[in-house]
């Protein structure tokens, strides 16, 4: 069964082809968002079964993550939170990379579409939030991994027959994140959330001017005694206090 999810598009949508509307709203979305359309193939419902099957683990095949790059999106496997099965228990291998169990140390390292068990308390939020729960494809061996590291800030754009596109958000770019030589002033990109405070602090010192200089405050002798840890004695009190 296909499931298409869309994200807050309006009504009417440019975007011109045979596809069901709401197929076609979600890509042109996609694409107008992130400036790409990902690469869910629509012809998989009249593929061979061999054929979508190698598209399929094609598609989820591991490649490696370039830290710098914007342009690139990840596929995983999985089905929608009222299309699954509550009593799902993951089968999980002796050859997979040990982060895909939840008791492992390296569990919480693991970026969430890959972990398999529904109630793991660590990623349950997002599998939530995103009302996504990942599956396993085949009963291959998983031996590398995606790293939370590696992928901070990646969100889901498409969800479709049981394919999530992941991809770098444009609130937190990929350089803004990796590149530390990187200055606040090279980053164009509006959305940032990286650089955000530089960008709002130049702004006000280039429209109103730099800041006054701060009034300090004098404090009284008895939050001085305080901060200072000094035995404070109250009238009327024999004993001394030390606050």
């Amino acid at each position: 069964m296909t499931s298409n999810w869309t994200f807050g598009e309006g009504e009417s949508s440019p975007y011109d082809s045979d596809e069901p509307r709401d197929v076609a709203r979600q890509r042109t979305q996609t694409e107008i968002t992130y400036g790409f359309t990902p690469s869910v193939d629509d012809s998989s419902s009249e593929e061979e079964p061999d054929d979508q099957e190698n598209r399929i683990k094609q598609l989820l095949k591991y490649q490696e993550i370039d830290m710098l790059q914007d342009k690139q999106h990840r596929h995983f496997y999985g089905t929608s939170a009222n299309q699954r099965d509550r009593d799902y228990t993951p089968q999980l291998h002796t050859e997979d990379h040990p982060a895909l169990r939840s008791n492992h140390r390296l569990h919480q390292t693991l970026f969430w579409p890959q972990c398999f068990h529904d109630r793991c308390k660590e990623h349950m939020g997002e599998k939530h939030d995103y009302q996504f729960y990942p599956r396993r494809h085949n009963d291959e061996p998983i031996r590398e991994i995606y790293s939370t590291s590696a992928m901070i800030g990646w969100t889901m754009v498409l969800f479709e027959d049981n394919l999530a596109v992941f991809r770098p958000s444009p609130q937190f770019p990929m350089r803004r994140q990796h590149d530390n030589d990187m200055k606040w002033d090279e980053c164009q990109q509006d959305e940032c959330q990286v650089h955000y405070q530089e960008k709002a602090r130049a702004w006000r010192v280039m429209k109103n001017g730099p800041r006054p200089p701060q009034v300090k405050i004098r404090e009284n002798s008895l939050t001085k005694a305080r901060r200072e840890g000094k035995q404070i004695t109250y009238p009327g009190h024999s004993e001394q206090s030390k606050n």
